[in-house]
C-alpha cells in the first residue's frame, strides 16, 4: 500500500493522485533498483532525472502554459515525501531544479522563458541555487561573492560552496553582493549560465549517500551576466531567499518524515515475518514497544509538517507567489512552524531510523534493506537550509511572544475566532483555507519587496538571525513591555489512513 496522501484539508484532484501514483510506480521501477548503484558509480545519474522530468517532475510548480504541471507547494511535497522513501539524495537533487524551473518561469527576461526553461523542463539542463560559500554558511548576508557593473552588464567575481547539483548544473541561481560593506541590503541574485566563459566547476564532494545529488562548488572569475541576468536587484533579493529557505526547510521535513516512515514499515513487515521463539518478534513486547516509541514521534513530526505546510500554502494563496511570502506576520508564523518542523523531523529521522534497524538485527545492515543508505541521508538534512541549532535559535526568538503569558491570551483568542470561522464555513460547504482559484499570482520579485519593506526586522536582523528574517531578542529588560502575540493560525493535523510500505 502507498502512504497518506499528506494534503491537510485539501482533498487532490483525480489529475493529481494520478501524477502520485505515476511517481510511485517510477520510484518502485526505476529508483530503487539505481539507487544503491549510485554510491558505486559515485556520481548523479542524468538519465533517471531525465526520466523525471518526463514525467513533469522538473516543473511541478511552472504554470502549464509554459510546459509545465502548473501545480503548487502541497504537491510538490507529496512528490518529495514519495521519492525520499527511496533516496532522499535524488529528491534533493530534483527539487532544486524544479525550484529553478519555477523561478525562471516567471523572469522578466523572454530570453530566459523562451531558450533557458524548456531545457530545465527536458531534463537536459538542470539548475542550482547558490547562496552558500566557503566562509559563509548560516550568516548569509557575509557573502563575499561580488557583482561589479559595467558598462554592458555586471561582472561577477566568487565562489559558491556546498551546492546541491554543482557538479551538473548549469543554470544557476546565484546570490552575490553587490556593494562592500552593504550586507543584505547590497544583494542581489543573478541567472549564471555554466556554459559560457568565466564559469569553472571544482571536483564534486565526496559525500557518503549523497553522491546522486552532486553537491560541490564552482567559481565565477570574471563572468560577464548580461542586464536581464538580474533576477532580484539589491533591496529585493534578501527577503526572497529567506522565503525560498523557510519554504526549504518544511520540505526537508517531510521527507525526513518520509523516510520514518518507510523504515518503520520495513521494520514492521520483517517483524511479523520473522521468528524467534514460537513466535513473530513483533509479538515480543521489547520490540513492540520500541517501534511504537518511533511511531508515536512520528505522528507528532508529521502533524508539525502539516502545520507548516498548511501556513506556508495558506500564505501563498492569501496574495504571496510561488517561493515568497507576502504580509510579515505570515512570514512570522512561517518562520516558525518551519523551524518547529525541521527541528523535530530532522532530530527524530536519524534515531528513527537507527531503531528501526536495531530492531530487524543483522538485516538491517543488508542491501535487502537499505536503511543504511537513508541513515547516512538523514545527517544531510539536520544541516542543510539551517542547521538544527539555527533552528532552535529561531524558536528562542518567539518565546517570549508566542508563548508567553500574553502568547496564551492571543491563543484563546484565536481558538475563538477560528472556531467560529470554520463553523461559519460548514455551513456554506467550504472552507476558508481553500485554494482561490483563477487568481493570478503576483510577481514573486514584487511581493519579495513588499515584505522586506513591510518590516525593519529582515533588515535589521543579526547575523545569526539572517535566516529566520526575525528581529533579535530584546534585552531582559524589555521584554515584558514588548511582548506583543499576533492571533495563532489553525494547525491542520495530518493523520494517517494507511501503511507505508517500503
Amino acid at each position: 500500500m502507498s502512504s497518506p496522501v499528506r494534503t491537510g484539508q485539501h482533498a487532490p484532484s483525480p489529475r493529481v493522485l494520478e501524477l502520485f501514483d505515476r511517481v510511485e510506480r517510477f520510484r518502485v521501477g526505476s529508483l530503487r533498483d539505481q539507487a544503491a548503484k549510485w554510491e558505486v558509480t559515485r556520481s548523479p545519474d542524468q538519465i533517471a532525472l531525465r526520466e523525471a522530468a518526463r514525467l513533469g517532475l522538473t516543473g511541478i510548480e511552472v504554470p502549464e502554459a509554459l510546459g509545465g504541471l502548473g501545480l503548487g507547494f502541497r504537491e510538490k511535497i507529496r512528490v518529495v515525501e514519495i521519492l525520499s522513501r527511496t533516496s532522499m539524495a535524488f529528491a534533493f537533487s530534483l527539487i532544486n531544479s524544479q525550484n529553478v524551473a519555477a523561478r525562471v518561469a516567471i523572469s522578466d527576461s523572454e530570453r530566459h522563458r523562451t531558450e533557458l526553461l524548456p531545457r530545465l523542463l527536458s531534463g537536459y539542463r538542470f539548475g542550482s541555487t547558490a547562496l552558500t560559500e566557503p566562509g559563509v554558511g548560516s550568516d548569509f548576508a557575509s557573502i563575499t561573492t561580488m557583482a561589479t557593473k559595467t558598462s554592458s552588464g555586471w561582472r561577477i567575481d566568487g565562489e559558491k560552496a556546498w551546492i546541491t547539483n554543482a557538479s551538473i548544473s548549469d543554470v544557476i541561481i546565484c546570490y552575490v553582493q553587490t556593494e562592500a560593506d552593504a550586507g543584505r541590503r547590497g544583494i542581489a541574485s543573478f541567472l549564471i549560465d555554466g556554459t559560457r566563459p568565466g564559469f569553472s566547476r571544482n571536483e564534486p564532494y565526496s559525500m557518503q549517500a549523497s553522491h546522486v545529488a552532486g553537491t560541490g562548488s564552482f567559481v565565477l572569475n570574471g563572468y560577464e551576466a548580461d542586464e536581464d541576468d538580474l533576477l532580484a536587484p539589491p533591496g529585493e533579493a534578501f527577503a526572497a531567499a529567506l522565503s525560498s529557505v523557510n519554504g526549504a526547510r518544511i520540505y526537508i521535513a517531510a521527507m525526513c518524515d518520509a523516510m520514518v516512515r518507510s523504515a518503520l514499515a520495513t521494520a514492521v513487515e520483517y517483524g511479523q515475518c520473522r521468528k524467534a521463539f514460537g513466535r513473530s518478534i513483533l509479538e515480543h513486547q521489547g520490540l513492540a514497544w520500541s517501534l511504537a516509541d518511533i511511531a508515536n514521534r512520528l505522528e507528532a513530526s508529521e502533524a508539525l509538517t502539516a502545520k507548516a505546510i498548511d501556513l506556508y500554502a495558506a500564505s501563498e494563496n492569501n496574495g504571496g507567489a510561488q517561493g515568497t511570502i507576502q504580509d510579515q506576520r505570515d512570514l512570522n508564523d512561517v518562520v516558525l512552524a518551519a523551524a518547529h518542523a525541521k527541528r523535530f523531523a530532522t532530530e527524530l529521522v536519524e534515531p528513527g531510523i537507527a531503531g528501526c534497524m536495531q530492531a530487524m538485527g543483522a538485516a538491517g545492515l543488508s542491501d535487502e534493506y537499505p536503511l543504511y543508505r537513508s541513515l547516512a541521508e538523514a545527517r544531510i538534512c539536520s544541516l542543510v537550509d539551517g542547521s538544527t541549532e539555527m533552528q532552535n535559535n529561531r524558536i528562542a526568538h518567539s518565546l517570549v511572544n508566542t508563548y508567553g503569558q500574553s502568547g496564551l491570551e492571543g491563543a484563546s483568542t484565536a481558538y475563538g475566532t477560528i472556531s467560529s470561522t470554520r463553523a461559519a464555513a460548514v455551513g456554506t460547504g467550504s472552507t476558508p483555507d481553500t485554494p482561490p482559484t483563477g487568481r493570478e499570482r503576483p510577481d514573486r520579485l514584487a511581493t519579495a519587496k513588499a515584505a522586506e519593506v513591510a518590516s525593519g526586522s529582515v533588515r535589521d536582523a543579526e547575523p545569526e538571525d539572517v535566516l529566520t528574517g526575525m528581529p533579535p531578542m530584546p534585552p531582559p529588560t524589555t521584554l515584558a513591555s514588548t511582548a506583543s502575540a499576533p492571533p495563532l493560525p489553525p494547525a491542520s493535523l495530518r493523520k494517517s489512513d494507511g501503511s507505508d510500505n517500503a
